[in-house]
């Protein structure tokens, strides 16, 4: 699993050891179903007071995304379920696309 983090995450210790914690449960909740996973990581500001993050998770060309505050990624039960719920809007939109494009294939060959 490919992961980027934004610097300004990984320049304050507590948001990193965070986010990496998070990226431990990610690969068991995300990459079994989703192996070719890249994942992304910025800072978001809530209400323009609260430091937040984004988790961007892609394959092929189909993404979801979440943000968390500091106590959810520290919450790890509660993280759990909701990168399942991530990981099932990750393979959700991949299906979409997946659809999508045999729809595509099969309308050119009946053109044809």
């Amino acid at each position: 699993m490919d992961i980027v983090i934004e610097d300004k995450i990984e320049a304050t210790p507590e948001w990193s050891a965070a986010v990496l914690g998070a990226n431990k449960l990610m690969e068991t909740q995300i990459a079994k179903y989703a192996p070719r996973v890249s994942a992304a990581w910025d800072l978001v500001w809530v209400r323009d007071q609260f430091p937040g993050f984004r988790l961007r998770v892609s394959q092929d060309d189909a993404t979801a995304e979440a943000q968390f505050t500091l106590a959810e990624l520290k919450n790890g039960p509660r993280l759990r379920d909701q990168l399942h719920w991530l990981g099932g809007d990750l393979l959700q939109n991949l299906s979409h696309r997946q659809m999508a494009r045999l729809r595509d294939t099969v309308q050119q060959l009946e053109g044809d």
